[in-house]
Formats: C-alpha cells, sequence, structure tokens
C-alpha cells in the first residue's frame, strides 16, 4: 500500500496515473485497490526515500478502507497520484499485467522529493527534473545531475487510525483552509 510520489506541486496542480490492466483484473489476482477520498489528505512530501506517516497502520487501512478496482483487460481507471492504493498478492497461476502512465500538466515543472537519510534525515531536496530522469535514474541513490530548486525541514511522523480517520473528514491539502474563528463557524454551518 502506498500513494505514488509526487511528480509536481500538488498544491498547485493534480498529477494522475492511468492504471490500465492487460488481463482481466480482480482481488484473487492482485487487482488496483483503492481508499475512495484519501487524496490530498496524507503523504503531501513523497519520494523513495522519504518515511511515509501512514506505514504503521497500512494493515487496519488494508483491513478496512479499500475498495477493488475490478476492470477488464483494456479498460482504465484514472487516479490522483496522491490517492492511497495497494495490490494485493496474485493468488492465480497468471501474471496479472498492466500498463500505468503518469501524467503532469504540462504548464508546471516535474520534480522529484528527494531525502538522503544518511547524510540528513531531516533534509528534503526538492529537484526540478524532466521526463528522461524518471527514465535513467536509481531511486535509492543520490541523484545526480538534477536542480535542486528548494530545500526544506521535514521531521516525518507516523499516524495513527483516529488521524487516519480525522484527516479523512478534513479539507484536502490543496484546499483553503478557515483563517479565523468566523470563517471555521461558517465551515461548520454550511456543512
Amino acid at each position: 500500500m502506498h500513494e505514488n510520489w509526487a511528480f509536481a506541486d500538488e498544491r498547485k496542480c493534480c498529477t494522475v496515473s492511468i492504471w490500465c490492466p492487460l488481463v482481466d483484473s480482480s482481488t484473487e489476482n492482485g487487482t488496483l485497490q483503492v481508499v475512495p477520498g484519501s487524496h490530498k489528505r496524507f503523504g503531501e512530501v513523497r519520494g523513495p526515500m522519504i518515511p511515509w506517516e501512514l506505514e504503521g497502520i497500512k494493515d487496519e487501512i488494508i483491513a478496512d478502507y479499500l475498495v477493488p478496482m475490478n476492470l477488464t483487460a483494456g479498460n482504465a481507471v484514472i487516479l490522483d497520484d496522491s490517492i492511497v492504493h495497494y495490490s494485493a498478492i496474485n493468488k492465480t497461476n497468471e501474471l496479472r499485467l498492466a500498463i500505468q502512465l503518469i501524467l503532469i500538466p504540462s504548464e508546471v515543472p516535474s520534480i522529484h522529493y528527494h531525502m538522503n537519510p544518511a547524510e540528513n534525515p531531516e533534509q528534503v531536496n526538492v529537484l526540478e527534473v524532466d521526463h528522461e530522469f524518471y527514465m535513467q535514474f536509481n531511486p535509492w541513490k543520490q541523484p545526480e545531475g538534477a536542480k535542486v530548486i528548494r530545500q526544506f525541514k521535514y521531521q516525518p511522523r507516523g499516524i495513527d487510525i483516529a488521524e487516519f480517520n480525522m484527516r479523512m473528514k478534513k479539507p484536502r491539502f490543496d484546499e483553503p483552509q478557515p483563517k479565523n474563528f468566523v470563517e471555521k463557524l461558517k465551515a461548520v454551518f454550511s456543512n
């Protein structure tokens, strides 16, 4: 279970993946499963070396929150890259083949969040990259030649299932947050 890496600044845009099984997909052969409504609520900073805040509650989420995307071969699902998703073990003797395409808006720069835990486990480098970067690099090594456009301190922390449930009901991280008590009251009464 995971969220895809962040490929752009998700406060400014949405990146999506198109998942297309090449054989009929089912829970028996490990179809894609998603947590509906979980996009842009968790893991705003996502990359291969960055600890994930849902790591400690994966089993609970898998047991109670997933909806399978059973599709026939050649059909596809488009999902926000920040949605929590999972593919179970293939319990059949056949391969479960699929194609995944990642799309970002052409007007925004593609980025890659990189943390080097051996160097500094609390610093994230934001790299500006192009599509060739993803074709060539090793996700678990220090990227070479990529332009660092920003650095920030990041202290990952795990959350429990109670906080997971609470954040599923709160606004997404790309939505405007109420700034004062009156706005919070308006939000409560409008809901």
